[in-house]
């Protein structure tokens, strides 16, 4: 397992969280911490890995290079594949849903997500757990502005998307949304619009005009014409987000009231303040 991962600092909640995902043989290793430490100990003994632990941070493994080498070089074919797979997959349990207090989980797992993203490419996997990595990782990628590791990973979710699912599935809207996101962040317009449009197309088509997701699309779109401040057209598109949210969700829900302060800020820069007192009263 630890062939297919970076050779340094291995995060064991890779093998405890992935554990389903390992076979027959390591999967019972995963869940039982008795034997994880069994076969930890007895690797540590022939020298096949190292094992790192402290207050500070959580139990990690290490493996040389050559170790990683030769133990690839003595398998089939076959086997390289399904232990590639499986290591995809591990990381992929593993890596959180990306919000600030899981950045440092992300940060340790981000090697191996990286190297997997390229395991994904070489190996044309089409599997959702890899779409989902590399949409997690592009996204861990983006919050801390390394936008250009980010933009292969939301790319290669799109091909994968668009092969498996189809041009006009959910999924694949989602995975077009995201890298409207990042173009945005980048001050990318003319990039970000029509992914941001073709998204918007999908949601109305597939899920509805009155589904939330097309919402989301419709305040993307409406908060990239904001800031090049094209508010004519930004601004229709703020009322339907809002008025699907006040209908889907409720009033008071924290998506409605975001959008709804969003349209009141336009509103207000229009030179329309009694408009945006109205919709948005302090």
């Amino acid at each position: 397992m630890c062939a297919f991962l970076a050779p340094d600092a291995i995060p064991e909640e890779i093998v405890t969280q992935g554990a389903e995902h390992l076979g027959p043989q390591l999967a019972p290793v995963g869940t039982d911490a008795y034997l994880l430490n069994q076969s930890i100990e007895a690797l540590r003994a022939y020298s096949l890995l190292r094992r790192e632990a402290s207050h500070e941070t959580a139990p990690s493994l290490s493996v040389h290079r050559l170790v990683q080498a030769v133990l690839k070089d003595q398998m089939d074919e076959q086997s390289r594949h399904q232990w590639t797979q499986r290591a995809v997959r591990a990381v992929n349990a593993a890596f959180p849903y990306i919000e600030h207090r899981t950045w440092p989980q992300c940060d340790r797992l981000l090697p191996h997500a990286l190297l997997c993203a390229e395991l994904i490419a070489q190996e044309h996997m089409t599997f959702p757990e890899a779409t989902r990595l590399l949409n997690q990782t592009g996204y861990y990628l983006k919050e801390r502005a390394r936008y250009t590791e980010a933009e292969p990973l939301y790319q290669r979710a799109i091909s994968i998307r668009e092969q498996q699912l189809g041009p006009l599935h959910p999924n694949t809207a989602t995975s077009l949304n995201n890298l409207a996101a990042l173009y945005q962040d980048q001050g990318k317009n003319e990039q970000a619009e029509p992914l941001y449009q073709r998204a918007l197309s999908i949601r109305e088509q597939q899920l509805g005009p009155l589904h939330p997701d097309t919402a989301n699309s419709l305040n993307n779109l409406a908060a990239l014409y904001d800031d090049q401040g094209k508010y004519e057209q930004a601004e229709p598109l703020y009322q339907r987000a809002l008025a699907i949210d006040e209908q889907t969700l409720g009033p008071q829900h924290p998506t409605t009231q975001h959008i709804r302060a969003k349209y009141a800020r336009l509103l207000r820069t229009m030179g329309r303040d009694t408009e945006a007192a109205a919709l948005n009263p302090p």
